[in-house]
């Protein structure tokens, strides 16, 4: 694989502004209008943003105006995209000079220092909310460039891009003072990390090739490595070689070219594997497989169902009953890792409670070897919902498609854009409606690490009533009985994991269910749960 990235710089036309007359007008509150003038040339496509070498301002976009008196809220009021615009007071008051502006708001707190993201979002071909600086005596405030923009231009058939993450041999986020001498220059003071993240919204197609930018601190980068991660979580990452210096100039772009034969994509975590990471102690992470685990009796073959929302009894009726001989099952007796056909009669005549783990078992789409997935135990279960840090704010029901079932979001977690989420239960439970997502939604949920455990219902062994032949069966119950999973380790009763209840159209609580002593109680290892099995980190 070639590890060389292909660099050209290509400056951005500065256009010498018209002279603008010194607006002292006063509203009726005593607060000043100002005027905004920016580097670049002028465009009709909007927004402010870089794009190839224009800046444009747009009515509603807003900047924070420092004074002696302390800050103000003021947007942009041109009548079309422009280079200038008049400044419209929002809220608070600046007082005299000297004024110090910054574009977007965010980027400031204290009027002195900014603060660089960690994660960007894309605009279609361009870049948005590119920083800005003014330092002004008067009203007049130009506007300056405080980065350099990074364009990634990637080209390669049947990829979706969902982000760009540009590691660098220093800090290219966090917070950074200002020395002002006509133009700003950015210095990094502390927080923040070497890496940015450019987020997708949604995939963006690279076949006929597209641009992508980022902005980053003017600087020499001696080490510069770019992972891209498309749709299906997939990665190509390039690093520049030894001896070669990116250059990122303030208001400047430096150009990337990475086209087919340069990008070679290779998965990110082990086959069968989400990338979310859950804290299961102090000390252990786990990743959730991609759905629920699968067995087929015939061909004696495990594997991970196709999604999360995925199962094979989907839209059957409660009460229904089944013959698992000749159809992928995913409901089982507990603990029967090593015999995954036991009968009603051999799990209701086990004395005791040895468990045996299915992860003993190579799962075909799970790297395919033997013991590398586990059952978590009730600790674990238990550590993740309730224990780890801001577990609280991690939970909730939701509807996934037409599913529904909980969403746990991962230790590190970042909201994709376009996407909302609202943790927890009320006492009397939460409507599934809070939190629904389309299945394009989800899957920007899930790239983002969140896992959703499906409610796809239990059922038991029937004896008395010959099905298809055998004298035993499987009676499905539907979805109706909760949300209701396997541990590796015993409970005296059903683990009741999460606060409240989920709403009526479920009943019953939620739980995450470990076997009883009592074996041969219903809940014991007769009754038929699924399982989601995970990988240790």
């Amino acid at each position: 694989m070639k590890k060389t990235l292909v660099t050209a710089a290509a400056l951005l036309t500065v256009v010498s502004m018209m002279s603008l007359t010194s607006c002292q007008k006063e509203t009726a509150d005593g607060a000043k209008q100002f005027r905004a003038s920016m580097e670049g040339i002028a465009s009709d496509d909007g927004k402010t943003t870089l794009e190839g070498t224009a800046l444009n301002w747009m009515s509603g976009d807003q900047v924070a105006i420092y004074g002696t008196a302390g800050r103000g809220i003021f947007s942009a009021s041109p009548l079309t995209p422009a280079t200038t615009a008049e400044l419209v007071c929002e809220e608070g008051f600046v007082g005299s000079a000297t004024y110090r502006a910054f574009y977007p708001t965010t980027i400031t707190t204290d009027g002195v220092n900014v603060t660089l993201p960690e994660v960007q979002n894309t605009v279609d071909g361009s870049l948005t909310e590119f920083p800005m600086y003014a330092q002004s005596n008067d009203e007049n405030l130009m506007f300056k460039n405080l980065c350099g923009a990074l364009v990634i231009h990637l080209q390669k058939s049947d990829v979706e891009v969902s982000s760009i993450t540009v590691t660098a041999n220093t800090n290219i986020n966090g917070q950074f003072s200002i020395t002002y001498a006509g133009v700003p220059t950015l210095h990094y003071m502390n927080g923040g990390s070497t890496s940015t993240t450019l987020q997708c919204s949604q995939p963006q197609s690279i076949a006929n090739g597209k641009d992508f930018y980022i902005y980053m601190p003017h600087g020499s980068y001696t080490s510069l490595s770019i992972e891209i991660e498309d749709a299906d979580g997939n990665i190509c990452t390039k690093t520049t070689k030894a001896g070669v210096t990116i250059y990122i100039t303030r208001s400047q772009t430096t150009r990337i070219n990475l086209g087919s034969n340069s990008l070679t994509f290779a998965q990110r975590f082990p086959q069968g594997a989400l990338p979310g990471l859950f804290s299961v102690s102090a000390s252990q992470q786990v990743r959730f497989s991609q759905g629920i685990l699968q067995y087929h009796p015939a061909t004696q073959v495990f594997r991970f169902a196709k999604d999360q929302c995925d199962y094979t009894l989907k839209g059957a009726r409660a009460t229904s009953m089944f013959s698992f001989d000749t159809m992928w099952r995913e409901y089982f007796g507990w603990g029967t890792g090593n015999n995954p056909n036991a009968s009603k009669a051999e799990l209701d005549n086990l004395t005791g409670a040895t468990f045996v783990d299915w992860g003993i078992n190579a799962i075909s789409n799970g790297g395919n070897q033997s013991n590398i997935w586990h059952t978590m135990s009730k600790e674990e279960w238990d550590y993740i919902v309730n224990e780890r840090p801001n577990a609280a704010s991690k939970i909730a029901v939701a509807v996934v498609g037409s599913e529904k079932g909980l969403v746990l979001l991962p230790d590190n977690w970042t909201l994709p854009t376009g996407c909302s989420f609202t943790p927890g239960f009320t006492s009397n439970g939460q409507d599934y409606s809070v939190n629904t997502y389309s299945l394009s939604e989800w899957k920007r949920m899930e790239a983002a690490g969140a896992v959703f455990v499906a409610s796809v219902g239990y059922g038991v062994f029937i004896s008395a009533i010959p099905l298809l032949g055998r004298p035993e069966g499987f009676m499905y119950t539907g979805t109706v009985g909760g949300i209701h999973y396997w541990t590796s380790s015993e409970v005296d009763s059903d683990l009741p994991l999460f606060p409240g209840q989920v709403p009526d159209e479920l009943g019953g609580s939620v739980s995450i269910t470990g076997v009883r002593i009592d074996v041969n109680d219903f809940s014991g290892r007769g009754a038929c749960f699924p399982v989601r099995l995970v990988k240790y980190e």
